[in-house]
């Protein structure tokens, strides 16, 4: 019961991330955009104040592991398992990963909600918001890969190589 809780959880999550993404290419509207940022600020906020954590992914992990502590292992989530995303390239060396990808179109998206209210009267408020959401991706993601080089340096310790599911990486 509790896995397909999980599952649930984590397939809500995910629309959670995907629906106000779909929605601004048919509307457009100005206050709707401050909503779609502000929620964008509050996702990338969270992370910074929760030791890297979704507080949705926080609440999956507590019903499968109920004594997991907030920040315990932020790259095991139910629902990168169920869509594959749970496995970390230990030689992977690349500058740009794949969800630097994901980052930059996410960047992307906050510029063109900007630049598509630029003469609306929340533009000065929106361009705050966009701002300090781009800096929290920044710092979310310099804690992220101080995080990932550790995991490789412990591995490597450890002869780990290769492609590993990060659920097995109780290394770090």
């Amino acid at each position: 019961m509790k896995i397909f809780l999980s599952k649930t959880i984590a397939i809500l999550h995910t629309v959670f991330v995907f629906i106000p993404g779909i929605l601004i290419l048919f509307i457009h509207k100005p206050i709707y955009d401050l909503i779609v940022l502000l929620c964008i600020l509050f996702i990338r906020g969270h992370w910074l104040l929760l030791n890297g954590e979704c507080c949705i992914a926080y609440i999956e992990k507590k019903l499968v592991i109920p004594n997991y502590k907030l920040g315990q292992d932020i790259f095991c989530s139910p629902s990168k398992i169920i869509f594959g995303q749970d496995k970390i390239d230990l030689d992977d060396t690349r500058n740009l990963k794949p969800e630097d990808y994901k980052d930059i179109a996410d960047n992307l998206l906050l510029l063109f909600l900007l630049f598509r209210n630029r003469n609306s009267k929340y533009f000065k408020t929106m361009l705050i918001i966009v701002l300090a959401a781009i800096l929290c991706g920044i710092c979310f993601n310099r804690i992220e890969r101080k995080i990932i080089k550790n995991i490789r340096k412990k591995c490597a310790e450890n002869n780990i190589t290769g492609l590993v599911p990060i659920s097995d990486l109780k290394v770090y």
